[in-house]
C-alpha cells in the first residue's frame, strides 16, 4: 500500500492538540518504596499536569508532555549517545533492526525487530509506523510510505539525502488504539477525505489511554493536579507539579526531588554550591546568531523568479562587504554576553555548528574578541570617522555612497528573554569600534528581507541535523518561504553541500562539513554567538547518573534511588 504523506494534514492536526486531554483521573498515593528498598526518580513539572494536553506523542506542544512520552512511546531509528549519530537498535526501545538504501538514495527499506511488542501484548508491526508517520512527517522531501511486510516499509524520498532519517525518526503509536482494524481496512481509510480523516484522529486521541505504550517506562497513574507516575520494574518515575522554579528547586535542595532539568540561570550557581548534588553541564541543542543582509534591503527579491532565471539582488550598503562583517564579528565579546545574558551557562560557537552537533569540527576555534583588528579592518575597508564623532563614515569604502553612516538596525526576537540584554550589549561594544545601531524587537523572522541584521535563537533536534543547506544556499533564498534570509551566496558551499546529501559515509561527510564549518567562519553571512548550555543535577543517592551529552537518560533503568 502507498500513500502520499503531505505536511498539511500534521499542520491541521496539531492545532487540535490544545482542545484534546485524556480522563486518567485515577488514585495515586505519595510514591512509596519499591520492594528493594529503593525510590522512584522524582522531577519538577511546572506545567502542571492539567496542561499537559494529550499524552500522545504527535501531538505534544510542550516539554511536560514531551518529557513523559518520550519515556512511553518507541521511536522508529535508534540512537548512539556515544556518537550522537543515528545506528540500528540504538537503544532497547528503537524499533528499526536495519535499514537499506536503494542505489539512487531515494528509497529507504526499514526493517523493523520483530520481538517487540505493546504493553498489552499486541505485537509492534509495520502497521504502527506507517500510521504514526502519516501524522508525525512533516519534510517535504519524504514523498511516500509503502508497506512491504508486517515488518518492513519503505518510504521515498524526493531526492537524496544522507540526512533522510533525521526526517524518518518519529515517535511510533500503537495503531489497534485508534484504528483497531486497520490492516484490514487500509484502503477504505486513506480514501476517506482529510476532514473525515482529522475527525476520526480527534476522536481517537480524544479517548486514547497512554497504559498502552512501550517505551523505556509504562504508563502506572495521573492524578491532577498533583503527579504523573511512570514505572519499569523497580524504578518509578515521578513527573511532579509544583508552582515554579523556587518551589521545584527549593524541594530538591531538601532532598523531596531528586532531578532537574535546566533550572534558570539565576539559580545554577546555587545548585553548583549545594552539597550532595551530581551536576553535569554541557552545550545544548540552544544557540544564537545574527543574520547579515547581503541584498538591497530597499528591493528585497528571491534569488530566482518564477522561470528559474536569477535575479540581480542588489547589495546591501554595509554587509556586502566581508571587511565589513568581520570587523562586526571581532568586535563583538561574545564571553562577555554570556556572562551577562546566561550568567556564564553558555559555550562561544565557531561557526554554524552548534558543538552539540556530530558534524562540528572542535579544531576549529571561535573567532576572537579583538577591537583592535576590528579598527584596523574598518580603516582599511575605506570607513573612517573624520569628524570624531565615534560613528565611522563611507570615506574610500566600495560598497556604499561616500558619507554613508556605519549605522544599522539590529531587529531581534523578543520571544526570547535574554536578547535584549544581547542587543544592549551588542550596541554598545560595536559603539567602541565605530558602529552605530539602534535596535528594533520582531516576534517573528523578519517579512522579505526588509532588513539589516537580524538577532535569532534557533533549537537543533537530537541528533542535529547538520544539513544547512536552504539556510546558506540560493535554494533557500525565497521570499516566499525560504531561509536564507541573507541572501548569502558562495558557489564552493553551494557545491559542498550538494556533496554532502549523497556522501553518507559518517567520516567523509563530516569532513565536508567542516570545510563548510571553514569558509561559513570566514565569509560571516552570521555573526556567531553562542550556544546555551544544558544543565542537569540528581541528588547523591542517584546512583549510576551517566548522562552523555543529549542523552541524558540512555541509561535510566540502571539507575537506582536511595529512599
Amino acid at each position: 500500500m502507498r500513500i502520499p504523506i503531505p505536511a498539511l494534514r500534521v499542520l491541521l492536526i496539531v492545532a487540535l492538540a490544545f482542545s484534546l486531554a485524556l480522563p486518567l483521573v485515577l488514585p495515586f498515593p505519595t510514591p512509596a518504596a519499591s520492594q528493594d528498598g529503593s525510590g522512584p526518580i522524582r522531577e519538577p513539572n511546572l506545567y502542571g499536569t492539567v496542561n499537559i494536553g494529550s499524552l500522545n506523542p504527535l501531538l505534544c506542544d510542550n516539554p511536560a508532555c514531551r518529557r513523559i512520552t518520550s519515556f512511553l512511546f518507541p521511536h522508529l531509528i535508534g540512537i548512539d549517545p556515544t556518537t550522537g549519530q543515528f545506528t540500528p537498535s540504538g537503544d532497547s526501545t528503537a524499533l528499526a533492526a536495519s535499514w537499506d538504501v536503494s542505489a539512487d538514495g531515494t528509497k529507504y527499506t526499514i526493517h523493523l525487530r520483530d520481538d517487540l511488542t505493546w504493553t498489552d501484548g499486541t505485537p509492534i508491526t509495520a502497521y504502527d509506523v506507517f500510521y504514526s508517520g502519516y501524522f508525525a512527517i512533516t519534510s517535504r522531501f519524504v514523498q511516500s510510505a509503502e508497506l512491504v511486510d508486517d515488518y518492513s516499509i519503505v518510504f521515498s524520498l524526493s531526492e537524496a539525502n544522507c540526512s533522510a532519517l533525521n526526517w524518518l525518526d518519529f515517535p511510533v503509536i500503537p495503531v489497534h488504539m485508534f484504528e483497531p482494524d486497520f490492516s484490514n481496512r487500509l484502503d477504505s481509510w486513506l480514501d476517506a477525505p482529510l476532514t473525515e480523516q482529522v475527525n476520526a484522529l480527534f476522536s481517537s486521541h480524544a479517548n486514547i489511554s497512554p497504559t498502552v505504550s512501550a517505551g523505556i517506562f509504562a504508563f502506572d497513574t495521573l492524578q491532577p493536579t498533583e503527579y504523573i507516575r511512570l514505572q519499569a520494574g523497580d524504578l518509578g518515575f515521578s513527573y511532579e507539579d509544583v508552582s515554579g522554579w523556587d518551589e521545584a528547586i527549593a524541594r530538591f535542595m531538601a532532598g523531596d526531588l531528586n532531578l532537574l532539568v535546566n533550572p534558570p540561570f539565576n539559580r545554577r550557581e546555587d545548585i553548583r554550591a549545594a552539597s550532595g548534588v551530581q551536576i553535569v553541564e554541557y552545550p545544548g541543542l540552544m544557540w544564537s546568531g545574527i543574520v547579515l543582509n547581503f541584498a538591497d534591503p530597499a528591493n528585497p527579491l528571491s534569488a530566482y523568479d518564477d522561470d528559474g532565471n536569477l535575479l540581480d539582488q542588489g547589495h546591501h550598503p554595509l554587509f556586502s562587504d566581508p571587511q565589513v562583517r568581520r570587523a562586526m564579528q571581532f568586535g563583538i565579546d561574545v564571553n562577555t554576553l554570556i556572562d551577562s545574558a546566561l550568567l556564564g551557562s553558555g559555550t562561544v560557537m565557531a561557526a554554524n555548528q552548534p558543538p552539540s552537533s556530530w558534524a562540528a569540527d572542535s579544531t576549529l576555534a571561535p573567532v576572537p574578541y579583538d577591537p583592535d583588528q576590528a579598527r584596523r579592518i574598518l580603516e582599511s575597508a575605506g570607513w573612517k570617522d573624520t569628524n570624531h564623532d565615534g560613528i565611522r563614515e563611507c570615506i574610500t569604502c566600495t560598497t556604499a555612497d561616500p558619507g554613508t553612516l556605519l549605522s544599522f538596525e539590529l531587529l531581534y526576537d523578543d520571544m526570547v528573554s535574554y536578547h535584549p540584554i544581547l542587543v544592549s550589549l551588542i550596541s554598545q561594544q560595536l559603539a567602541q569600534v565605530g558602529f552605530y545601531v539602534y535596535t528594533a524587537p520582531v516576534s517573528y523572522p523578519p517579512d522579505y528581507q526588509y532588513f539589516d541584521a537580524y538577532l535569532f535563537s534557533a533549537t537543533e533536534s537530537f541528533p542535529v541535523n547538520p544539513d544547512q543547506s536552504l539556510s546558506f544556499t540560493r535554494a533557500g533564498d525565497d521570499l516566499n518561504g525560504g531561509s536564507n534570509y541573507g541572501s548569502y551566496f558562495n558557489p564552493d558551499i553551494e557545491d559542498l553541500f550538494a556533496q554532502a546529501k549523497t556522501v553518507c559515509d559518517p567520516t567523509a561527510r563530516a569532513d565536508l562539513y567542516h570545510q563548510i564549518q571553514s569558509i561559513l567562519q570566514s565569509d560571516q553571512p552570521y555573526i556567531w554567538l553562542f550556544t546555551v548550555n544544558d544543565m542537569l543535577a540528581v541528588r547523591d543517592g542517584v546512583s549510576g547518573f551517566d548522562p552523555y551529552p543529549q542523552a541524558p537518560f540512555w541509561n535510566i533503568l540502571d539507575w537506582t534511588v536511595q529512599q
